[in-house]
């Protein structure tokens, strides 16, 4: 599967909020996706669809960025989450931004992209938090 990267610096900016307000008709944010026990909304491809997760996130627990160096924003081939070695749930084309309602606790996440697997803890608490993961410069 093949990686997608996003150099817009702009999508980074609106990432969490720090543009400015928003133009034109509304835009609905990608439908939740119940995988096991886990609620996921995963997108932001575009400055669009990026204000209108960034309106819900709030009422998830974990709130992650996925981007480069530069600020890029890029979609994981994968993105597994792990507690205690045992697999939680396996998000496909993963991000850039990624709303997951884990419960309070450690996990260790693992993201693919082009069959190379970076990996990162996370700890989970309450009232939640978001994770801007930088991926290495050996993925691009």
């Amino acid at each position: 599967m093949k990686r997608h990267f996003f150099p817009a610096l702009s999508l980074a900016l609106t990432a969490w909020g720090l543009s400015g307000p928003v133009l034109g008709a509304p835009v609905d944010p990608p439908a939740s996706v119940q995988i096991g026990e886990v609620t996921v909304v995963s997108g932001g491809v575009n400055a669009d669809e990026t204000r209108a997760i960034r309106q819900i996130a709030g009422d998830y627990p974990v709130r992650l960025e996925i981007s480069g160096r530069g600020g890029a924003f890029y979609v994981a081939d994968t993105l597994s989450v792990l507690q205690n070695g045992q697999r939680v749930v396996d998000v496909p084309d993963a991000g850039p931004l990624v709303l997951m309602d884990l419960a309070p606790g450690r996990y260790q996440l693992l993201a693919t992209f082009d069959g190379t697997t970076v990996t990162r803890d996370l700890q989970v608490g309450r009232p939640g938090g978001t994770l801007h993961w930088v991926i290495p410069a050996s993925i691009d």
